[in-house]
């Protein structure tokens, strides 16, 4: 009965925000903002790394777009976004205000960036030198998928996950 209910609501959130976040706003900041920002990234992407290694601005600017998706993207639109979508799924049994979303949010997000990091930083390299630039949010929707499902399987069933890696009491 009521945990039917909160799973298809809570199926209905996650998809609503894949396709928002990681679908639209992705595409449009790694495809079209960074296409517009850093105009040799597909060509950079596309080089042999014997070119790729020699190329100073490439490197620089695959380092500025590592470094803007991982210390501006994600902490200041991806995770509060996130929990936002935990706060929309919070409604029913629990009850959870937008402030104590945030308070959350903020508490754990130096914890929650540094996990992101140990995996996403070389995602973001890997994304942002090879990856053709249609490939981009696909590549990092995979791994964001995988890590979803790595920290689902590790953390048990006793537990409801978030994909930022820490455990909420159901």
């Amino acid at each position: 009965g009521g945990q039917e209910a909160r799973d298809w609501r809570r199926l209905a959130v996650f998809f609503s925000f894949g396709v928002l976040q990681v679908g639209f706003v992705q595409h449009w900041l790694y495809v079209n903002a960074f296409g517009r920002a850093f105009p040799n990234a597909a060509i950079f992407a596309a080089a042999p790394w014997s070119a790729k290694l020699r190329d100073a601005a490439g490197l620089r600017n695959l380092a500025a777009q590592v470094g803007i998706d991982q210390f501006v993207y994600h902490p200041f639109c991806y995770f509060p976004v996130f929990t936002c979508k935990e706060f929309i799924q919070s409604g029913g049994a629990r009850t959870v205000s937008f402030r104590d979303a945030m308070n959350t949010y903020a508490a754990n997000a130096l914890d929650d960036l540094q996990a992101l990091w140990r995996l996403f930083i070389p995602t973001s390299l890997v994304q942002f030198s090879v990856m053709p630039m249609h490939l981009r949010v696909p590549f990092a929707a995979s791994v964001g998928f995988v890590w979803c499902g790595f920290l689902s399987v590790t953390r048990g069933a006793e537990f409801t996950m978030s994909c930022r890696g820490e455990a909420v009491a159901p």
